[in-house]
């Protein structure tokens, strides 16, 4: 299970071997032996409240939750109508949601609009936050430490 959980539209449709009408039952498999690289349990939390904040506050990745939830009724949907007006209406919204994703930010105008993937951006926020936090608590443990080598001796 990934620590932090960016929506996907994958998660609305069924695709994989699951949804399949003879797919192979569930099976477990033993886990893999690995050494933690870092303790991160303590900046996971962090993490989740800042991506948390910042796609509540984006009005891209917003229009992105909408159209999945979009989908996710479409997929649910067992009939569409045949009426020309409501189908027309149905594509109106779409592209409005499907523009609305895909505008680019004023300060990056020579990034072409086709090329940003809200979710990649959101990972790369991620990305950032995390490397943020471990050179501040890198620059803190330095600093606890100067501190502690630093003091009179008694």
């Amino acid at each position: 299970m990934p620590d932090i959980v960016t929506p996907s539209l994958l998660d609305s449709m069924e695709v994989g071997e699951e949804f399949l009408p003879h797919a192979l039952s569930w099976s477990i498999v033993d886990p893999a032996l690995y050494r933690s690289f870092a303790d991160l349990q303590s900046i996971i939390p962090i993490l989740k409240k800042e991506s948390d904040e910042r796609r509540g506050s984006d009005p891209r990745f917003q229009a992105y939750v909408n159209l999945i939830a979009r989908l996710g009724e479409r997929q649910k949907t067992k009939e569409m109508s045949l009426n020309l007006n409501d189908r027309l209406d149905l594509a109106r919204s779409e592209k409005q949601l499907q523009k609305l994703i895909e505008n680019t930010d004023p300060k990056d105008g020579a990034e072409s609009a086709k090329n940003q993937d809200v979710v990649l951006d959101e990972s790369m926020h991620i990305l950032v936050d995390f490397i943020n936090l471990q050179r501040q608590n890198h620059q803190d443990s330095i600093a606890a430490s100067d501190s502690a080598t630093n003091k009179p001796a008694l």
